[in-house]
């Protein structure tokens, strides 16, 4: 998908209790605190729906900003156990 808005639409319609939704962010170079809330907004949405958020292909300056705010449990990376 293309855009924040149309997959945060996609989100709200198709994920259902105990889906796994993963999203790869190997294609994005830069990253801020929005895209950091973004996210947060994407796991939260699903977890009222009892759906998992995973991220693959971190970029390094987004695993900053993640450890900075102490974020590690709420937004898993491939391959982590679930909290």
């Amino acid at each position: 998908m293309d855009s924040a808005a149309a997959m945060t639409g996609a989100l709200d319609t198709d994920a259902s209790h105990g889906d796994t939704i993963e999203v790869d962010l190997s294609a994005v170079t830069d990253v801020d605190s929005a895209a950091l809330a973004l996210l947060l907004e994407w796991q939260r949405r699903l977890g009222a729906r009892g759906a998992n958020l995973v991220l693959t292909g971190i970029p390094a300056g987004l695993t900053a900003l993640i450890r900075l705010y102490g974020l590690e449990e709420i937004l898993r990376q491939a391959g982590e156990p679930q909290a």
